[in-house]
């Protein structure tokens, strides 16, 4: 089974404060719902730049991450991927990505 974690960095108190969910990106269905609303809950409050990881060995997350739309790189330590949240145009053409876009479309009223 292949899972991954997402982190989003906000600011609380004028300090940085990280959150991570993990767990549902262990199915891509569910993980890109599960992306879908932790984008538009960070944009909400103020996030502009959502991360996610993943241990090297774990293509299949690593896959779905970047057909998500996510810009890989190595941070040194396990693979990260970065997705700006104000530039859901910038999302690949990807059966992944479209769902994604799917979900943020029919989710947006609702959360923003």
């Amino acid at each position: 089974m292949s899972c991954a974690t997402i982190s989003t960095v906000s600011r609380l108190n004028s300090r940085p404060a990280t959150r991570a969910w993990s767990g549902l990106a262990c199915l891509p269905a569910a993980g890109t719902l599960l992306l879908a609303v932790m984008w538009l809950t960070a944009m909400r409050a103020g996030v502009t730049h959502l991360v996610g990881y993943t241990l090297i060995d774990n293509r299949r997350a690593a896959n779905w991450m970047r057909d998500c739309g996510g810009a890989g790189e190595w941070d040194g330590y396990k693979p990260a991927f970065r997705w700006k949240l104000d530039d859901p145009e910038s999302l690949p053409a990807t059966p992944d990505a479209a769902d994604l876009a799917a979900w943020l479309a029919e989710l947006a009223p609702r959360i923003l």
